[in-house]
């Protein structure tokens, strides 16, 4: 389901930014802290930060790449999500088909 939201995400948690799979998003940092942005291939979130980016305050993560050119190591990546730095709360845009 296409989606055009600002998402709260609880500190030092993994938030799950789609609500259906996905083949790619625009994201954008919202908050004060850096975030880290991971792809699934389902529902389950990630284990770890490892093999996340990070986006930095005001950063933008463009639809013009696919969730597979950014996350080739996750096979069928299809769901986005963040947690956010720094122990606090964090917020992520995020707008996709």
């Amino acid at each position: 389901m296409a989606q055009n939201i600002t998402q709260t995400c609880s500190a030092d948690t993994w938030t799950q930014l789609t609500d259906a799979d996905i083949t790619a998003a625009r994201v954008q940092n919202a908050g004060a802290l850096e975030v880290y942005i991971q792809a699934t291939s389902g529902t389950t979130p990630p284990t770890s930060t490892g093999g996340s980016i990070t986006l930095k305050a005001g950063e933008v993560l463009p639809s013009t790449w696919t969730l597979a050119e950014i996350f080739p190591g996750v096979s069928s990546a299809a769901r986005l999500w963040a947690r956010p730095s720094g122990g606090i709360d964090g917020h992520v845009s995020i707008s996709h088909a």
